[in-house]
């Protein structure tokens, strides 16, 4: 696979992802990128310097969109919302218990549908603190 295949691939999954965590609610950068160091135990860590570049091209292709809004300590944080086109296009390309759906399933969770497996993702309280 050439490199720019890989690229190609791993923004893609990243996006994925990122929908999958934006599905069970609204998240600014910060939080996207410490819950997926969270969820998956330390195994993935992503960057600013990937995470917005998909968070853009996501919001370019209408499947999120941004609103700036104070975060708990009183900041400006922008945060992103999955759009019901983002959504519809999820649900209707899911199999059960198959390919990447699946496994980021597992990662990230689903939308709260009162599922025992929804109630255990970690919730905001559950993040670490951030930097000041």
């Amino acid at each position: 696979m050439g490199k720019n295949k890989t690229a190609d691939l791993l923004q893609g999954a990243l996006e994925l992802l990122v929908l999958r965590l934006l599905q069970t609610r609204p998240l600014n950068g910060w939080d996207i990128m410490r819950r997926l160091q969270l969820v998956t135990g330390d195994v993935l860590t992503v960057t600013a310097g990937s995470l917005y570049p998909a968070l853009h091209r996501l919001e370019a292709r209408g499947f999120v969109t941004a609103s700036w809004q104070l975060s708990e300590n009183n900041r400006r944080a922008r945060v992103y919302r999955i759009t019901a086109r983002a959504a519809a296009s999820s649900s209707r390309s899911e199999k059960p218990g198959r390919g990447f759906p699946a496994r980021s399933t597992r990662c990230c969770g689903t939308p709260d549908r009162g599922s025992s497996a929804s109630r255990s993702r970690p919730r905001s309280g559950d993040l670490p603190p951030r930097p000041r």
